[in-house]
């Protein structure tokens, strides 16, 4: 075995091993606890489902793929041939499972989000307009202050204010301000995290086992590019 084939064995190897281990630290988060909503728990299965799929055709098709290389019962163009739609069948089994994962991913992470973040008490709304208001001004007219810095600070809190700042309203604000809507989209990035810490750690715990789950679907996240790398190195040729 040459060196080239010997690292590249290796890094396939490591490419399983990372998937297995974030796919394991996503099932022992909490993520598939009871205060979960169902929907989403199935939701969140799929999702696993989809790497622990990705992981076995990758695998099964390189093992036939090997196996039927080998056989010299068979011409060689056969066994060319025969090798390349194994592979060729994986890989389109493999694409729609990530197509799955990435629609599945997009729905889990807008349910969590809403089923963790705050939400601005019935009464409370003028009041806590006026001091987010009051807040990201006085960040956008000091001099050195880092208006992304307090949008996420504000975020975490679990109070009204916080719970604006983690809302919609946050883009009005952005609009009336003349903010370019890329660096709110980038800052946005910041708040949903900063919101979901928080609702992790609140006292409420259907909204911390939302914020669990959400902040979880990094782990998954990562088990799934791991598991495409994977996919894609055992099923090249």
């Amino acid at each position: 075995m040459s060196d080239t084939t010997a690292n590249v064995d290796t890094a396939v190897a490591d490419t399983a091993a990372a998937a297995d281990r974030y796919l394991a630290e996503f099932r022992e988060s909490g993520a598939f606890g009871h205060q979960v909503d169902p929907d989403v728990r199935a939701v969140l299965t799929r999702m696993s489902d989809s790497v622990s799929t990705t992981l076995s055709l990758a695998a099964r098709a390189g093992r036939e793929s090997r196996e039927i290389q080998a056989d010299d019962t068979l011409y060689p163009a056969g066994r060319e041939r025969l090798a390349r739609e194994a592979k060729e069948s994986a890989r389109n089994s493999v694409d729609q499972a990530n197509a799955a994962f990435d629609t599945d991913a997009q729905v889990a992470d807008a349910l969590l989000f809403d089923a963790a973040r705050p939400k601005v008490p019935k009464g409370s709304e003028a009041s806590a307009r006026t001091d987010a208001m009051m807040l990201l001004d006085g960040a956008l007219s000091r001099e050195g202050a880092s208006l992304s810095q307090v949008l996420k600070s504000l975020a975490g809190r679990q109070d009204a204010v916080g719970a604006l700042v983690a809302s919609e309203w946050l883009d009005d604000y952005a609009m009336a301000r003349g903010m370019d809507p890329e660096v709110i989209a980038n800052v946005k990035v910041l708040i949903r995290h900063a919101a979901m810490e928080g609702a992790a750690s609140s006292g409420d715990p259907d909204r911390a086992a939302a914020a669990r789950a959400g902040l979880a679907l990094r782990s998954l996240r990562q088990a799934q590019i791991s598991a495409r790398t994977f996919a894609s190195l055992t099923l090249r040729g």
